[in-house]
């Protein structure tokens, strides 16, 4: 897969890779290139989403974590410098075009592209991917919202091995928790189970209460069957 440039994903300390992790692509036969560049049928708003792409990045190549991270990144000429600066003209380039074909054709004009070797040396690449799932959720229990999300037991330390599955611990209808090891330690309410899932499996969820505020939740790792949640 070929980057402009290779911007560092945000918030991410860029791990160090040898000089010759990536290699110059000539821009034909480029994946990506003959296909549109913000979203199907160039609409509008996939055009206004890769614009707060682009500006989210720029935000976090401003940050000391940024710093720390390209001042350690082995591959000399990929300077965060250097990275900002494609990423202001690509920008530059999002704005001024009026269609993905105008915008493929100033990419492919103005942009040197890097492919990696992958761990072969043939380009074989793991790429992974973050969502943060937006739900509504309230800080009370009601007959709408009905599903608890958690805090991490405080105790945990000191569970016995194994710990408790997912089942034993809320049980089958995900409404028992209350009655076992996760007393007192609900958090927000969803309306769905699948909700709260889903934010375990990803790590964090945003969510909108129903209050009015808003807050973000995140899991970290134990040896649980389950994470469990911090606001």
């Amino acid at each position: 897969m070929p980057i402009f440039e290779l911007p560092a994903p945000s918030g991410v300390p860029l791990l160090p890779v040898p000089e010759s992790a990536f290699q110059v692509c000539c821009h034909s036969g480029i994946w990506g290139l003959d296909e549109q560049i913000w979203g199907e049928n160039g609409e509008q708003k996939d055009k206004q989403a890769l614009l707060s792409a682009i500006n989210k990045s720029l935000r976090y190549l401003e940050t000391p974590t940024a710093a720390t991270a390209y001042r350690r990144y082995r591959v000399t000429k990929i300077t965060r410098s250097r990275v900002k600066n494609s990423l202001k003209r690509f920008r530059e380039l999002v704005l001024k075009s009026n269609s993905p074909q105008e915008l493929q054709a100033a990419v492919k004009r103005e942009f040197v592209f890097y492919q990696s070797v992958g761990k072969d040396g043939f380009g074989s690449v793991l790429f992974t991917a973050y969502y943060e799932p937006v739900y509504t959720a309230s800080r009370y229990p009601t007959s709408e919202y009905r599903y608890p999300i958690y805090r991490r037991p405080p105790n945990l330390a000191s569970w016995p091995k194994p710990h408790p599955t997912r089942l034993e611990l809320e049980g089958a209808d995900g409404l028992q928790g209350s009655k076992g090891k996760l007393r007192g330690l609900e958090l927000f309410w969803l309306r769905d189970r699948m909700e709260a899932f889903v934010a375990q499996i990803e790590g964090s969820a945003r969510l909108v209460l129903t209050d009015g505020t808003q807050t973000t939740v995140g899991y970290i790792l134990v040896s649980l069957s389950e994470c469990y949640s911090a606001e």
